[in-house]
């Protein structure tokens, strides 16, 4: 995956990923370095994606010689991928439907 830069999701990927859930199809992990350079999100949304607590998340955060620290699990790392595929490919959707529309909308040369 290459990330251009982190940016927050939509309201739409909010909702879009509630319903993908409901059929819970297998994604590879993604680790929460690599989903971190994809999307700007909050400890909080990262707690509601990863279906945590917000203090779990932090000692995510933690230097690794704390005690407290702790690093995501398996379960943790799929439900980041699910929102990762998810928001990706509405991402990328909303691309391609801006560049067709550009297409449609440029105006052509008229053939002789």
């Amino acid at each position: 995956m290459v990330a251009t830069a982190p940016r927050p999701p939509q309201r739409r990927h909010w909702q879009a990923l509630k319903e993908f859930r409901e059929n819970k199809p297998k994604h590879p992990i993604v680790e929460l370095e690599e989903f971190l350079s994809f999307w700007e999100v909050s400890n909080t949304e990262l707690a509601e994606i990863c279906e945590c607590s917000v203090s779990t998340v932090e000692r995510w955060f933690f230097s690794k010689d704390n005690p407290n620290y702790r690093s995501p699990t398996e379960h943790h790392k799929q439900l980041l991928a699910e929102a990762h595929y998810l928001w990706w490919s509405e991402s990328n959707r909303d691309r391609a439907e801006r560049l067709k529309q550009m297409y449609r909308e440029k105006p052509r040369n008229k053939q002789l």
